[in-house]
């Protein structure tokens, strides 16, 4: 393997340090130096530090020129990320609109149809007690590949 590749892969594979199912098909992608890139629910099995990692990424893989669709119905990645948004509701557009000029219930709108009571980024509510806690757990990473 040439080494200018290795190289690459292994920048790419620290971005995303636990090599997650989902992380590794990221990469995998952005291993074949796209100029499109589809990218559904990226985040939802990804932890908060991963996640950052990909935002990070997808703003270098923008500022290089190359596209980034991504579907997600986390509204605060949507603000965060996307310069333009199109909602669709029922396979239908519904709007498009630059996200970081409108509001979480305008997008939850556009989403939904019609007002919504609240909108909230998650684990914003209050917390009851705890009901469980562990600490100091470690497993084996479940992935055949000899990346950290």
């Amino acid at each position: 393997m040439p080494m200018v590749f290795r190289s690459i892969r292994m920048r790419m594979w620290q971005t995303f340090p636990s090599a997650s199912a989902s992380a590794s098909e990221i990469v995998r992608a952005l291993l074949q130096n796209p100029k499109l890139i589809i990218l559904d629910e990226p985040t939802s099995v990804l932890t908060p530090q991963e996640a950052d990692r990909l935002f990070e990424t997808l703003n270098k893989l923008k500022a290089e020129g190359r596209s980034v669709l991504y579907i997600s119905h986390r509204l605060e990645e949507v603000q965060r990320i996307c310069d333009r948004a199109t909602v669709l509701r029922h396979g239908k557009v519904t709007g498009a609109c630059d996200p970081r000029q409108e509001t979480p219930s305008s997008l939850a709108r556009m989403m939904v149809g019609s007002d919504v009571a609240h909108v909230s980024a998650e684990g914003t509510s209050a917390k009851g007690t705890v009901k469980l806690e562990a600490r100091h757990l470690s497993a084996s990473a479940r992935t055949p590949l000899p990346f950290p």
